[in-house]
């Protein structure tokens, strides 16, 4: 193991309606303490054999326990230190709250920001404050002062299809403003139409032509979608792990509980254990037994996909779980806009890899790399 990601709060300032930690009524609304904090830095210092471990601060909204994510992040050096670790730390914020305290703090605790913005203000971006006022217009505020001070924030990007009308234009607005990273990830979660996913093509292939015409000029962007069907290119054999749930990393609960990943613990299960009383070993292989491989669509199969070779595995299996009830089934909408990367991706890649681009040649070379 070599990252946890700890609700340090289930409390947000916002209320995004296809925020995945709204879909199950019964997950507590609670902030996490000091305590449980320090236990989860001893637990991955005790269970990781690597020299470089990972912090990530989620929620909820973390920023609204920073005076506890200050003390945690101290007491982590401190121990780290004493473990000869190094940590890497980082937040998942909606930004609301981000200042000039707090930009300076991050800067010299060496905090990456993910920013969950979804896109630019506009009418089909849904991020809303609990009184139904929009947050994007804010979110965009701090993130461009986080831009400012020399930070490159992630945008992490929900794409709902309401807000497809926006993709191309709002991509390429950001990048014109300096944003480099947009992880951009489809809600599965939402009804998606037939019109929905051939406006998800078109908008995609524009933004496909920007990217080529980015690299081309020598600025590495990625943009999440073609980024990970650009990797797919090299892999060598399909992956039996998407995001090494419950080997690399887990998820731990504002109690302290773990967790396969993160998206685990709003569906309070299966718990693995806990940080002050360890494993429950039972449990934890049986989550490790998961294999991608043996993830199947709703309908049809992988057998005859012109892409089978280059999926990357079934998508995340909490989704599945959460869409389709099993995490061996994978929702149609996956599969149906893995087609769609693809066929987009080649579009370009052959030009760039045709033209020895080296962004794109060492983009190839780092096939391991996840955007």
């Amino acid at each position: 193991m070599d990252h946890v990601t700890w609700f340090i709060t289930s409390k947000c300032n916002l209320s995004c309606e296809y925020c995945f930690t709204a879909f199950e009524s019964k997950f507590p609304r609670e902030d996490s303490n000091l305590e449980t904090g320090k236990a989860i830095v001893d637990f991955l210092l005790m269970n990781s054999a690597v020299q470089n471990v990972g912090l990530s601060f989620f929620g909820g909204e973390p920023l609204l326990k920073f005076d506890l994510l200050q003390q945690v992040v101290e007491y982590a050096q401190q121990r780290g230190k004493l473990a000869r670790k190094r940590f890497n730390f980082s937040i998942t914020t909606n930004g609301t709250l981000i200042d000039e305290e707090k930009i300076d703090w991050f800067k010299q605790k060496g905090i990456t920001p993910l920013l969950s913005m979804d896109g630019l203000p506009h009418e089909g971006n849904k991020r809303i404050f609990h009184d139904g006022k929009p947050s994007a217009g804010l979110a965009l505020e701090k993130a461009l002062m986080l831009l400012d001070a020399g930070m490159q924030p992630t945008i992490r990007w929900s794409l709902h299809p309401d807000g497809l009308d926006n993709l191309y234009s709002d991509t390429k607005e950001l990048i014109r403003l300096g944003f480099n990273v947009l992880a951009v990830d489809p809600v599965y979660e939402a009804e998606w139409t037939d019109a929905d996913k051939k406006k998800y093509e078109d908008e995609l292939s524009k933004v496909a032509k920007l990217y080529l015409q980015t690299l081309r000029q020598g600025r590495n962007i990625v943009f999440k979608p073609i980024d990970d069907a650009t990797r797919l290119f090299a892999v060598d054999e399909k992956q039996k792990s998407r995001c090494g749930t419950a080997t690399g990393g887990i998820g731990v609960d504002m109690a302290g509980r773990i967790y396969p990943c993160h998206r685990f613990v709003t569906r309070m299960g299966p718990v693995l254990g806990d940080v002050f009383s360890g494993w429950n070993e039972a449990a934890l292989q049986q989550a490790q037994c998961w294999d991608v491989a043996k993830v199947h669509p709703e309908k049809g199969s992988c057998r005859d996909c012109p892409i089978n070779l280059r999926c990357p595995g079934g998508g995340c299996i909490c989704v599945n779980l959460d869409v389709c009830g099993d995490v061996y089934t994978s929702p149609n909408l996956y599969c149906e806009l893995q087609l769609i990367n693809q066929r987009v991706t080649n579009d370009i890649a052959f030009i760039l890899h045709g033209e020895k681009n080296a962004i794109f040649e060492q983009k190839l070379k780092r096939p391991d790399m996840p955007s």
